[in-house]
C-alpha cells in the first residue's frame, strides 16, 4: 500500500507478505487470508494488509491485486488509493467485474505452486497447508499429496 511512514525494521512475516504479493501476475489476484497463510500466519489477513502498507509509495508493488476473500475490493488505511483506482488498475490487466468492485475469485485467484512457494522460502508444513486450502485440484499439481 502507498502512503505509510513506517521506519522500523520489517518482521520476517511482513517481508514474506511483500515477496508473495510481488509474485501475483497481472490479471490475477490473491486474498489477504491466502497471503497470510502462504506467509505462515493463517487467520492473520489483517496483518497481511498492514504489512503491505509498510512499503510506502513504491511504484512496482502490485497492491491492487489483493482483495478480500469474497473477491471484493476493500481498501482501508490507504490515503493514496481508493476502490475506483483499484478496480481500474485490475481492469487494465483484463480483469472483469461481475458487479462494481467485486470479481469472481474462482476465475481470477492466483494459485502459487510448490516451486513458487519453495523459491520464497516458505516452510514445508505451510506449503502443504496452503496447497490444501488454496491450491488448484491436487491432480493438477503433480505433488503426490
Amino acid at each position: 500500500y502507498h502512503g505509510s511512514q513506517y521506519t522500523r525494521a520489517m518482521h520476517p512475516f511482513e517481508e514474506l507478505v511483500l515477496k508473495i504479493v510481488r509474485t501475483i501476475p497481472a490479471g490475477r489476484v490473491m486474498s489477504y487470508g491466502q497471503i497470510a497463510l502462504y506467509a505462515g500466519n493463517p487467520n492473520h489477513a489483517r496483518e497481511a494488509g498492514h504489512a503491505m502498507r509498510t512499503l510506502g509509495d513504491t511504484p512496482d508493488f502490485p497492491w491492487w491485486r489483493v482483495l478480500n476473500s469474497a473477491g471484493k475490493i476493500s481498501i482501508a488505511g490507504n490515503p493514496d488509493a481508493n476502490a475506483v483506482m483499484q478496480q481500474d488498475l485490475l481492469k487494465q490487466e483484463g480483469v472483469e467485474f461481475r458487479v462494481p468492485f467485486e470479481l469472481d475469485m474462482d476465475r481470477y485467484r492466483y494459485y502459487a505452486d510448490r516451486a513458487a512457494l519453495e523459491a520464497l522460502g516458505v516452510d514445508e508444513w505451510i506449503i502443504k497447508s496452503a496447497l490444501y486450502k488454496y491450491g488448484p485440484p491436487i491432480e493438477t499439481q503433480g505433488l503426490g499429496l
